[in-house]
């Protein structure tokens, strides 16, 4: 049994704080002093990936994942979460463990301070894995589910939140149509 001490602040990875990420160590073969942060990531998957070697902290890629995960094929969706493997690629999430869509991407309407001015806006909020290559993952609008597009968003903000994703947030201001017909909204993500 190892004792050591942890936080859940930083430079500690502040992911596995009820974001459903475990602590891992990065090199556990080496022995290394647990207690210190910088010997410590958060897990490739939520949940933990507990026996498995840790992430390749630079530049996965979605053939590498995909062997990890059973060899899936980019729109399959194994859990039948509703997320392709592709999207699961990218946000970082389990491809085979059901996860509630709500507790990924949230969807609301907002009144704050955008380009300089109090507006009404619709705010897409969601993670991306930091250290995915070769893919990209953004909303779409549409109002048929023929045809779909991506020329409605306002501003889109980027920050990394130090564990291992990075929170995307989607201003809409100018909503693409105001009528009655209903709208519909999705993430896309697609190989580079």
């Amino acid at each position: 049994v190892i004792d050591f001490t942890y936080d859940d602040s930083s430079p500690w990875p502040e992911g596995a704080d009820g974001a459903g990420f475990s602590l891992e160590l990065i090199s556990p073969d080496s022995n290394p002093d647990h207690n210190e942060a910088k010997n410590w990531q958060l897990s490739s998957v939520i949940g933990g990936s507990p026996g498995k070697e840790g992430v390749v902290v630079e530049g996965q890629t979605f053939a590498n994942w995909s062997a990890e995960n059973g060899g899936v094929e980019p729109n399959s969706d194994a859990d039948n979460d509703g997320r392709s493997a592709l999207v699961e690629f990218a946000m970082g999430t389990n491809p085979r463990v059901f996860e509630n869509e709500s507790d990924l991407i949230k969807v609301e309407l907002v009144t704050e301070e955008i380009e300089g001015k109090e507006q009404e806006a619709l705010k897409i909020t969601f993670c991306k894995k930091s250290n995915t290559v070769g893919v990209t993952i953004e909303p779409e609008w549409s109002n048929d589910l023929a045809k779909w597009t991506t020329n409605f968003v306002s501003i889109c903000i980027m920050t990394p939140s130090g564990n291992g994703c990075d929170k995307y947030e989607y201003y809409i201001t100018d909503l693409p149509n105001k009528s009655k017909v209903p709208d519909f909204l999705r993430l896309k993500a697609a190989l580079r």
